[in-house]
């Protein structure tokens, strides 16, 4: 006995005997694979019903608590990702070998109907909604490391071990930077209209223009679009931006992406990409022929990052050449994939 009264304790292999210990052990094994079995069934539960929850919203008004995630690197070891998990809106078309598209700044999946239709005749289209942007999750993180991230969650969720990835203008650059990040998951890998390089603050007139509109005030689109038109003149453009636009559940009009977060992380995602390594898979970079933001002068720093690209001019279009010229936009695309 020791000074406190108790019972010294023993050693549990001294009270018993070598069955009673393996019977113990096959015992607590059987109860530990339950309750994994459990839990796992109990998470996959969980998120099922956070998707449905989330599918059932109003666009827009979804916040999510940061958490530690756990993914594999390049080099195929695991890394900690400290960010909000994030279940991208997403719509799927046909079937096949899985494509995933990602549309540009200001933004969503809706902008690419036609166009996945279109590649739903070969493949299993996954159009998505990036952060911040039509109805998926809203964060104040933004950058191009936590968007690859929300890439490589959402392989992950829908059991997608490798895919073809298809991005333009700022979906571009994220599906670059998922290329870099996660090159065994890449296929071939498709940027429309956009290189890796840095580009110049060219947006921050519109950000001017949509902050300078008060939702609440407005009784309908057209009232938006005239109040947009002194200073976006382009029709095209405004009627492109008011997309964003939708409903609360009382019924007041609201931004369905989360401008302020965009506007406040601009600036990381007009950087250029870097990487330990290069991607060595196949890559098609397409330019719109009355386009400026791939210029002869990017093709090095393309090659150096991408060095099995091939390029594409489509001579008719601009930036939003898929939209301009969906034919021969379709044709490079299915072109490069088929190879």
């Amino acid at each position: 006995m020791e000074c406190g009264g108790r019972a010294k304790p023993r050693k549990l292999s001294g009270l018993l005997s070598d069955r009673q210990r393996s019977d113990w052990s096959s015992t607590f094994r059987s109860h530990l694979a339950v309750s994994t079995i459990r839990a796992r069934r109990f998470r996959v539960k969980a998120v099922s019903a956070l998707r449905s929850a989330t599918a059932l919203q109003k666009p827009g008004w979804i916040s999510v608590a940061p958490l530690k995630v756990r993914s594999l690197n390049n080099r195929g070891s695991f890394v900690k990702l400290s960010r909000p998990e994030m279940l991208l809106n997403f719509q799927t078309h046909g079937t096949g070998f899985p494509i995933l598209i990602l549309h540009g700044l200001f933004g969503a999946l809706d902008n690419w109907q036609t166009v996945s239709r279109r590649l739903g005749e070969h493949f299993q289209v996954f159009a998505l909604d990036l952060r911040n942007h039509g109805r998926s999750p809203h964060s104040e993180v933004m950058n191009f490391e936590v968007m690859a991230d929300d890439i490589e969650e959402f392989l992950q969720t829908h059991h997608l071990p490798q895919i073809h990835l298809l991005g333009h203008s700022l979906g571009g650059k994220v599906a670059m930077s998922f290329g870099l990040q996660y090159p065994d998951r890449v296929a071939r890998l498709i940027s429309a209209d956009m290189a890796p390089r840095a580009y110049s603050p060219s947006h921050l007139g519109i950000f001017k223009a949509l902050r300078s509109l008060d939702l609440a005030s407005f009784q309908n689109r057209n009232e938006m679009d005239r109040a947009l038109a002194s200073q976006i003149p382009e029709p095209a453009v405004r009627q492109f931006l008011l997309k964003n636009v939708g409903r609360t559940d009382n019924g007041a009009f609201a931004w369905k992406l989360n401008l302020p977060a965009i506007e406040a992380n601009y600036p990381a995602l007009l950087v250029a990409l870097n990487a330990v390594r290069p991607f060595t898979g196949p890559a098609l970079f397409i330019r719109g022929g009355k386009s400026d933001y791939i210029q002869d002068t990017d093709r090095d720093f393309i090659l150096e990052l991408f060095p099995r690209a091939r390029f594409e001019t489509i001579q008719s279009a601009g930036h939003w050449l898929h939209a301009e010229a969906p034919d021969e936009f379709v044709r490079l695309v299915t072109g490069f994939l088929a190879a």
